[in-house]
């Protein structure tokens, strides 16, 4: 099985130099919009060889003319990469393009790049430049429809990335609707999905952070219920926007329902050659807990190999907490040892490495742990990147009064520790499980499952662990492990490319 995958030459000599025209606008207002503004508006324009790469995920029929909407069009990359492609392979001769663009410095950019396009292919095809596309929040959700507009057959976008407050007139709608949109990025997802014509093409960059968590839940039932998800590109670095550190994937659905099978892509960045290409089954990849999106051929085997555990991290008794302690708001007289994130490494040793934040503070009860005469706690560090190859995403180390050399800490709120219902782990439980948690199969789970840089509780209450007690623990070390399983034709994951 072959894909015609990423190329930056996809598109004719002429159609190259308008988006290198267009990319260099990009540039110039990336440079001339300060960092407040860019926050303000949440605006990320797409490099270059990211538009190219998400125009050729698609796999549209022919037809004589393609309806394009591009909510959030910034200069205009995005549409222009789209028409380039469809008009290179002989897709569609003419075009109607609808942009949406809040930030007015950059219509007169968005009009000269879609003329360009129409006298470079000599076609006869229009476009209209409009405000907010958030203004037909109530027709598009109500009917489906912008009055005056045709249904694309194609939408391209790359939406803003703000938070939503959930007394926003916005907001308020979509939950009238039945939808909750914590971001300005998954309510432009909601609307395009409901003015997208049946069949037709839905392209997006996203934040891989909607991926886990409750509360984009809400989201990932809509995008499952409204659309089929065809083909996810996962990025392994988190620099793929200049100057800005975020996991993105690239995504391509249609308005039908779900296919069968997925298929992910997993390159480094937008600029690199794709390392693999995953066909996958597509209800074990997404569901509206989570989405799954492995990186290589052994993550697979093992989140296969976890997902034949019997036991979830919260069946076996465990709970994960988050230290209590702010240091913009510790208060009280109780003098107490601070353990920080940067105090642990990741081989779990102990190396009182903060060297720069107070030792010792002043804390009330509530900020404190009190660690048992036998026994403690696993604790975990919060934030991990989940950038490069194979990272680990779980970085943990045993605290008891033995490790530390005292009976009483504050966790600082980068700490998190690992309880059982509030009373700590037995010794042997506790490194069992700090083992565990290091070992590559939790690592890959994690990595597969989890798309930010914090470990959340929803998160490792999907890992499987293999004990739940210490009896379990000294049974376990003479049971035989639960092999990987073949990457063979009888694996139903054996259908993958390796380029």
């Amino acid at each position: 099985m072959k894909y015609n995958l990423v190329s930056n030459s996809v598109c004719k000599d002429e159609y190259s130099e308008l988006l290198a025209r267009i990319d260099s606008n990009s540039d110039y207002w990336r440079n001339a919009t300060s960092p407040v503004e860019k926050k303000l508006r949440g605006q990320h324009f797409t490099p270059l060889s990211m538009a190219v790469q998400l125009s050729v995920m698609s796999s549209p029929n022919v037809s004589v003319k393609s309806v394009i909407g591009d909510p959030g069009a910034g200069t205009g990359i995005l549409s222009a990469a789209l028409a380039s492609r469809l008009q290179n392979q002989n897709v569609s001769k003419h075009f109607s393009i609808y942009g949406f663009e809040t930030d007015q410095r950059l219509h007169e950019d968005l009009s000269r790049a879609w003329s360009f396009f129409s006298s470079q292919a000599e076609s006869n095809s229009d476009y209209q430049i409009q405000s907010d596309f958030t203004v037909h929040a109530n027709s598009l959700l109500e009917r489906g429809e912008i009055d005056g507009l045709s249904k694309p057959d194609f939408i391209t976008t790359n939406p803003p990335y703000n938070k939503l407050s959930s007394k926003e007139p916005l907001s308020l709608l979509l939950k009238k609707h039945g939808i909750s949109s914590p971001n300005l990025y998954s309510a432009f997802m909601v609307l395009a999905a409901k003015w997208v014509a049946d069949d037709g093409h839905l392209l997006a960059v996203l934040p891989r952070s909607f991926c886990s968590g409750a509360y984009f839940k809400d989201f990932r039932k809509f995008l499952l219920e409204n659309l089929s998800i065809e083909h996810i590109t996962l990025y392994k670095s988190r620099s793929c926007f200049k100057n800005v550190l975020q996991e993105n994937i690239l995504i391509y659905a249609r308005k039908r329902k779900q296919a069968g099978r997925i298929r992910i892509t997993v390159a480094k960045d937008p600029d690199s050659k794709p390392e693999y290409d995953l066909v996958l089954p597509s209800a074990d990849i997404l569901n509206e807990s989570h989405w799954s999106l492995p990186r290589t051929v052994k993550d697979i085997h093992l989140y296969l190999k976890n997902q034949k555990r019997n036991r979830t991290f919260p069946d076996a008794g465990y709970r994960l907490s988050t230290g209590k302690l702010e240091l913009h708001r510790q208060s009280g007289h109780l003098t107490t040892k601070v353990v920080y994130s940067s105090d642990f490494d990741n081989a779990g040793s102990w190396t009182w490495g903060e060297k720069k934040k107070p030792r010792l503070l002043e804390t009330n009860s509530k900020n404190r742990l009190s660690l048992p005469t036998s026994g403690g706690y696993v604790v975990l560090k919060r934030i991990s990147s989940n950038d490069g190859d194979e990272p680990k995403r779980l970085m943990p180390a045993w605290l008891s009064r033995t490790t530390i050399g005292v009976d009483v800490v504050a966790l600082e709120n980068h700490v998190q520790y690992i309880h059982k219902k509030g009373e700590p782990l037995s010794e042997d439980e506790g490194k069992a499980l700090v083992e565990f948690l290091s070992s590559d199969e939790a690592q890959a789970v994690m990595r597969t499952i989890n798309g930010t840089t914090q470990i959340n509780k929803p998160d490792m209450d999907r890992l499987n662990i293999p004990f739940g007690n210490s009896n379990e623990i000294r049974k376990s070390k003479t049971m035989p492990k639960v092999p990987l399983e073949s990457g063979g034709k009888s694996s139903r994951y054996s259908e993958w490319i390796q380029h």
